[in-house]
């Protein structure tokens, strides 16, 4: 690891153990969203008012409706319509997917690949674990999409802090080890800067314990341990003296050792319409 490295992590250890690490707010629309959707009043004439102040926002909404995933061949013209076929909940997930990739933009070009790569994968967890969880268990779809949306997140600030440190003059490779070290702590801390509910705050420091067992049926982080595991995105350090077939999460999940979830046809399905969905 090179000297500007090691400075710029102890600095950003110093400001995590402050408290003055920089972090984004989540934008105004997803938090309006939010907050309609858990209304018991909440109605989806409310959120298309909030969203119809954003016109890109809108045509994406209506895109992911009318996608392969909407399993409706009637198309959706309206912002209202799009969001009684979604759901509010669904809905409530997709903005706040579209708002968060919106985020990840950097004007650095090493930078901008690893935010590219990042986004990638979270995406790819977010469609498996959605898919999971719709066939697999009783846990909501939309809740297991943000999950695995979400288990990456801390690199967003990191990321900033990093193009916005003077000093710093690294390629992405010798970044990378920096930012799987401080990630999770950081991810966990915005999604409780964000308001995200405990199950979900928990998730990217969780989901690093590929033996975790809570004894007990799975929950969210499960899902997103196995759909890490299913698409290989943990790192070598990670995986080492663990035997990937017996992870608690895939016991729990039904799953007999060596399954590949993507050949099983329903979890094959649901992977591709979600991904439809997210890509919209």
């Amino acid at each position: 690891m090179g000297c500007a490295t090691v400075e710029l992590e102890s600095r950003i250890y110093e400001q995590l153990e402050a408290g003055r690490l920089r972090l984004p707010s989540l934008p105004d629309l997803a938090l309006q969203v939010n907050e309609i959707t858990q209304s018991d009043r909440g109605s989806a004439g409310q959120v298309a008012a909030a969203v119809a102040r954003d016109p890109a926002l809108s045509a994406r909404l209506i895109q992911a409706a009318n996608s392969a995933a909407s399993g409706s061949r009637v198309k959706v013209q309206s912002l209202p319509a799009a969001i009684t076929r979604l759901g509010l909940q669904y809905t409530r997930a997709l903005v706040s997917r579209l708002v968060i990739e919106q985020m990840f933009f950097t004007r650095q070009p090493a930078l901008a690949e690893l935010m590219r790569v990042t986004w990638a994968r979270s995406v790819e967890v977010a469609a498996l674990s959605e898919a999971l969880a719709s066939y697999r268990t009783p846990l909501r779809p939309e809740i297991a999409m943000l999950a695995g949306l979400l288990h990456l997140i801390g690199m967003l600030p990191l990321i900033r802090q990093v193009e916005a440190d003077p000093d710093w003059g690294g390629g992405r490779p010798s970044l990378l080890p920096l930012l799987e070290r401080l990630h999770p702590q950081v991810g966990q801390r915005l999604l409780k800067h964000w308001g995200f509910s405990p199950q979900l705050q928990e998730v990217p420091v969780a989901s690093l314990d590929i033996m975790r067992d809570t004894r007990g049926p799975p929950d969210y982080t499960d899902l997103v341990i196995v759909s890490r595991l299913q698409l290989g995105t943990y790192s070598p350090p990670q995986l080492a003296a663990v035997d990937a077939d017996w992870a608690p999460a895939t016991t729990k999940l039904g799953l007999a050792p060596g399954s590949v979830v993507l050949e099983m046809p329903p979890v094959q399905a649901g992977y591709q319409q979600a991904m439809t969905r997210l890509r919209a």
